[in-house]
Order: structure tokens, then sequence, then C-alpha cells
């Protein structure tokens, strides 16, 4: 009797640590945490584009090739009001983001996770940062990352935005249509 109360308490936990972890087609967790001047930033107020979200810790030699990464072939390569991009520092409060800052040159939104809890919302157990995830117009995880080669980050970033052009110009050619009858 006992061992079958533990095995069901063991299930029963499975099940819910299992269910907190963000899988692709599922809507990102909201965030709100402070950037680099203390002024809070959610991931709501960013939709409407394309989010490339890090996870990164400022402790880790990865994270910081990644963070070079993302400003050069990312933020400095698209349109900043379609494709956003977003590094959450784990363990770091707002006041030491200007340290990364420098270190890194990043240009891009650097946000402050001092205890780790939206971290907590998006990791795998097995996750080790850096990680990064792609998140589209419409709030859903497209494309998980776990490692320092963007190539899978560019194609989904290009692929979102194609299929914006395609629904853009589709709507635009029905809005055209209705208006000739």
């Amino acid at each position: 009797m006992k061992i079958s109360g533990l095995l069901l308490t063991l299930l029963l936990l499975a099940t819910a640590i299992a269910s907190t972890i963000i899988g692709i087609g599922e809507e990102a967790p909201d965030f709100n945490l402070r950037n680099t001047d203390g002024s809070s930033v959610s991931l709501s107020q960013m939709e409407g584009s394309i989010i490339v979200l890090a996870f990164m810790d400022n402790r880790q030699p990865g994270c910081l090739i990644l963070a070079r990464q993302l400003e050069d072939q990312i933020w400095q390569q698209y349109n900043p009001r379609e494709v956003k991009v977003i590094s959450i520092m784990e363990g770091l409060t707002w006041e030491g983001l200007g340290n990364w800052e420098r270190t890194t040159g990043a240009t891009y939104t650097l946000l402050a996770d001092p205890d780790g809890a939206t971290w907590g919302d998006y990791k795998d157990s097995n996750d080790l940062l850096p990680v990064t995830y792609i998140v589209d117009r419409n709030g859903i995880v497209r494309l998980k990352e776990t490692t320092l080669d963007l190539s899978h980050i560019t194609t989904e970033i290009n692929s979102l935005l194609t299929a914006s052009i395609r629904q853009t110009t589709w709507w635009r050619i029905k809005q055209l249509f209705n208006k000739s009858n």
C-alpha cells in the first residue's frame, strides 16, 4: 500500500514537472522583467514581432559567444520592427546588466532574471544555458535551439517573415478584389 502511494505521488510530481516544459507550438509564457535602465519589459509588449528569446548566464563562455553572434548575425541583419532580440540573463539583477552589455557590445534588449523564475518557466530539466527560442508574432514557440549554431534560427526567422509577407499580400489582394466588386 505504501509503495503504490509513493508511486502515485511520484507520477503526479512527474506530470506536474512535465506540464511546465514549453514545447514547440505552445504559447510562450509571458514575463515582466527589468532592462538595463530598470524599465519593465514583457513578452506581451512585443506581440506582432518575431522574438529571438535567448536565456543566458554571464558565467558561461558559450553565452558570451552567443550574445555576440545574436548582435552581429540577427539584430544587425533584420529589421528591428519585424524581429526583436531579447536576452534574459539568469541570476543577474538589472543593475548588473550594464557590465554584460559592455562586455558583449549588445545593443538589443537585455533583461534581468535575478531569481531564475522566468528561466524556470521555459527550461527543460536537461537544458544547459544558453538556450534560444523563436516566438512568432502570435506568441507561439516555433523553435528551441540549444547550440551556438544560428543557422536554424535564421532559417526559422526567414520562414516566419516569408509567411507574413504572403499573408499580407493575400489580404491586400482580397481587399482590392472586394473594392472592385
